[in-house]
């Protein structure tokens, strides 16, 4: 991701994945997430980490149109 098209954490942006149409995601500040949700469980750390490693290359989204993380 080229450093001037980065998008910001807390804030809505849209997604196109590949063969589906184009979703709006809510995108998450890494470090505000916990590592285990209520809801959600644990099940998203791997995606956390990776985000919080790597944050000029990972994003960690909310897809409103899947309600998934």
């Amino acid at each position: 991701m080229a450093e001037d098209a980065q998008i910001p954490y807390n804030c809505v942006a849209w997604t196109l994945l590949e063969g589906y149409p184009w979703s709006p995601v809510y995108v998450f500040d890494p470090n505000q997430v916990r590592e285990n949700l209520e809801l959600l469980g644990n099940s998203h750390q791997h995606h956390l980490k990776k985000a919080r490693d790597w944050p000029n290359v990972y994003r960690l989204v909310y897809n409103f149109g899947y309600h998934n993380m």
